[in-house]
């Protein structure tokens, strides 16, 4: 399952951001705009207010390796702070564009 973030349900490359619901959740709680919900609409300006002020090392997850009985059973592949920085880089540009378009930013 993932999570897709775009204006006003707009399906544009550099304009969207499609993340797995874990780095969605991740995203959430450190942005704090999502209001936990895995769907909604939002003001392009409080994206950007909340952007202005976020330090992606917040969003970071380290990778985590879960073995049972000596096997590598689980990989959770984190999330690095490189992806973060890149999220910040998509979600600022979206913020700027639905702004300027006057439409709402969407996840869903």
């Amino acid at each position: 399952m993932s999570v897709t973030i775009t204006i006003n349900h707009q399906r544009e490359n550099d304009l969207e951001l499609n993340l797995a619901n874990g780095n969605f959740r991740t995203l959430d709680a450190a942005l704090g705009v999502f209001d936990e919900e895995w769907c909604g609409t939002m003001r392009p300006q409080c994206l950007l207010d909340a952007l202005a002020s976020f330090d992606p090392r917040l969003a970071v997850r380290v990778e985590q390796r879960t073995y049972y009985n000596g096997r590598l059973a689980v990989v959770n592949c984190g999330l690095p702070l490189e992806q973060v920085e890149r999220y910040v880089r998509i979600l600022t540009a979206m913020g700027e564009e639905a702004l300027r378009r006057k439409e709402l930013v969407v996840w869903g």
